[in-house]
């Protein structure tokens, strides 16, 4: 026995001069996730030249389809507006919901600004979608549509339907 602890003694003293060992850091494991910010207070304001419609149909298909399976998803404009993006793949959003709950309850808008993109020829990716709420509370999709904002050459000061260089 007394064998034992003097091994444990010499281990510590051995181990005593050797550098600690280096835990990990939460922020290591965590995976990346998306964060919404105010980087920059007047990218909203940027004007629009054009945009590119985006085909909805099917997902206004999908709304009937989930409220008649009993999910409430569609009742929340929000959510509806997220879905017709479906997976965002940017490193930050910025997202603006508007609606007028006293002068048009029955009409919301949302924008999304998507910055930090693979494609490092584009600054943002916008998209404006306009939904309507019907007499069954939920919401359907009015339109869809979006723009990007070069980060050189074409539009560096507007969002544009025009491909960037």
């Amino acid at each position: 026995m007394r064998w034992i602890l003097g091994a444990a003694v010499l281990l510590l003293a051995a181990c005593s001069s050797c550098p600690p060992a280096e835990a990990p850091t939460l922020e290591a494991e965590a995976p990346p996730a998306v964060r919404i910010f105010v980087a920059e207070p007047d990218i909203l304001d940027l004007p629009i030249l054009d945009e590119q419609p985006i085909e909805f149909a099917a997902l206004n298909a999908e709304i009937v389809r989930a409220w008649q399976a009993g999910q409430m998803w569609p009742t929340r404009a929000f959510d509806v507006a997220m879905r017709a993006l479906g997976p965002i793949e940017s490193s930050a959003a910025k997202i603006d919901f508007r609606s007028q709950p006293v002068e048009s309850p029955e009409v919301a808008w949302v924008v999304v600004i998507l910055t930090g993109l693979l494609d490092d020829s584009i600054a943002a990716v916008r998209y404006s979608i306009h939904l309507d709420l019907q007499l069954d509370q939920t919401w359907r999709i009015r339109y869809v549509g979006t723009s990007t904002r070069c980060a050189r050459g074409g539009h560096t000061d507007a969002f544009s339907a025009s491909p960037c260089p």
